[in-house]
């Protein structure tokens, strides 16, 4: 059974393009705003970028000290890039109003800076119109044709059949790091198709979805009871709380933020179908969510 990575650099494949934007924008002075859902390779392409320019970069993350503090050692690194020609990568920016303060704050310092923040259509929208300078860097899910050639680089010895590899595309929705996860349950022997990729699905979908788990571990009642609803259909807001018996316009807007929920034309909904069947599954299994 392969080991397959996460969030490593050793095979980076799909990336280029972006990386390149972000090189470009750091060059011409910053600020730059990676974004996309949860697994879609931010952390893997600063990573990559820090490797690429190990001399003149320095990578943060939030989870490991508030970028805030003084004991994050942003002083010193602010210091480097007035004076340096310094770039600096802060992984895991909280996407709430604090990024849009953490970007002013930058601009105005002058810094040659990089934020990484999970994708929500209003923070994205709001950096936008605030700072129209921003290079705003998309990581979007893998096309069918990238994905098969991710696969082939990423776990060559795993055999699959054509309408296994649209199965599994159609599952993670192209996502990199859940695709990952799941080539992480495949051996090299069988030849993949859709039902055997389903069989391991349900069989192993703990392992597979653990990101996803460890997430919903962190909801409280409310905020389960509401995916719970929106995983089997969409439903606006009044809909919503006539269901709940209550306001769940901020519970909503914290779950769009954590990734968990989409807003389109008026309706909520989980955000992709690998959440939906990690849902599922897990209610079938456990009786709630």
């Amino acid at each position: 059974m392969p080991i397959i990575p996460l969030n490593k650099i050793e095979v980076f494949y799909g990336r280029e393009r972006e990386l390149k934007r972000l090189k470009e924008a750091l060059e011409a002075g910053g600020p730059a705003v990676v974004t996309g859902p949860m697994g879609s390779g931010k952390t893997t392409l600063f990573k990559r970028f820090h490797a690429e320019n190990p001399g003149n970069t320095s990578l943060m993350d939030t989870r490991c000290g508030s970028w805030n503090h003084q004991e994050s050692g942003l002083p010193g690194k602010i210091v480097m890039t007035r004076t340096m020609n310094w770039y600096l990568l802060i992984d895991h920016v909280s996407p709430d109003g604090s990024v849009l303060e953490g970007i002013r704050r930058m601009v105005s310092a002058d810094l040659k800076v990089a934020l990484a923040v999970t994708y929500s259509q209003k923070v994205i929208g709001e950096i936008h119109d605030n700072f129209p300078e921003a290079e705003i860097i998309e990581l979007k899910p893998f096309i069918l044709r990238n994905f098969e050639e991710y696969l082939k680089i990423k776990a060559p010895e795993i055999r699959f059949t054509r309408d296994g590899i649209e199965y599994l595309h159609r599952l993670t929705g192209g996502n990199p790091l859940f695709t990952d996860c799941f080539l992480n349950v495949l051996s090299d022997g069988p030849i993949y198709g859709p039902s055997l990729l389903e069989a391991h699905f349900e069989a192993k979908f703990q392992q597979i979805g653990f990101r996803w788990l460890a997430e919903i571990q962190c909801l409280n009642g409310v905020k389960r009871g509401i995916i719970s609803l929106l995983y089997r259909k969409s439903m606006d807001e009044d809909e919503i709380e006539e269901e709940t018996g209550r306001d769940v316009r901020r519970e909503l807007e914290e779950l769009e933020l954590a990734g968990f929920l989409v807003h389109d034309n008026g309706k909520w909904s989980v955000s992709g179908e690998f959440l939906k069947r990690i849902l599922e599954l897990l209610e079938k299994q456990t009786g709630c969510i």
